[in-house]
């Protein structure tokens, strides 16, 4: 879903700014090669007067609120403007910064994105493991056809503004976890919790939760995965 996203996006090594992976919408975007991008230094993919003010927003995104404001520069490669928004996340103990990029001439042609768009939904829709979106305070506002298979659910509208927690048996603990997670920008946590069917027993599952802590977009992405009983 990274590699089929419209939003072009970079992973960069918060330690040495070197890029460590990159979606071909990006790629694109730069103008240059997806092979060619990954291991890069970050900043030399720009050019313009504004790397001072890039720069600057790096070091914003390593500060304790990991966000940065949106910052006009210009690809070197390309020659083309771009906004970039940066923000840092935890993986694996490490820091690393999340670049979102776009341009005012991606978003004058709509057609192709909401083309690529459809299909990354599709491809979600079409997961074998169940697949929930929620705002800040897990109210849903996207599920998919497996979740709604695992819960008896047919449709979105039978999920949207429902709170997660309906189906999800979060402990006392587990909130914790999430709440330091935000806190911490840690990208995701992994906990095995109960799954209420409806009218039919509970069900143990697996969930990745991952988190989106983006200024007031703040949002969280769930995977479900039940588990497999050992007789």
């Amino acid at each position: 879903m990274f590699a089929a996203s419209t939003q072009p996006v970079l992973i960069i090594d918060s330690a040495d700014e070197s890029v460590v992976e990159a979606n071909p919408a990006a790629a694109r975007l730069l103008g240059v090669e997806r092979t060619v991008l990954v291991g890069m230094p970050f900043m030399t993919a720009f050019g313009g007067p504004s790397l001072p003010v890039l720069q600057h927003s790096l070091h914003l995104a390593r500060t304790p609120s990991g966000v940065a404001d949106s910052v006009r520069v210009r690809a070197r490669r390309s020659g083309m403007p771009l906004q970039i928004k940066l923000s840092s996340f935890l993986a694996n103990r490490r820091t690393y910064i999340l670049a979102h990029l776009s341009s005012s001439a991606r978003d004058a042609d709509p057609g192709c994105g909401e083309t690529a768009s459809s299909e990354v939904l599709r491809a979600i829709d079409a997961a074998p493991v169940g697949f929930l979106v929620t705002d800040s305070g897990f109210f849903v506002e996207y599920a998919n056809r497996a979740f709604g298979e695992m819960v008896g659910y047919e449709s979105l509208a039978e999920f949207r503004g429902r709170s997660v927690i309906r189906w999800l048996k979060f402990s006392a603990a587990d909130l914790e976890r999430l709440r330091e997670q935000t806190s911490q920008r840690q990208a995701a946590t992994q906990f095995c919790v109960s799954l209420r069917p409806g009218a039919q027993p509970l069900r143990r599952v697996e969930v990745c939760a991952v988190a989106v802590p983006d200024g007031l977009d703040t949002c969280w992405g769930f995977t479900i995965r039940e588990l497999v009983r050992v007789n």
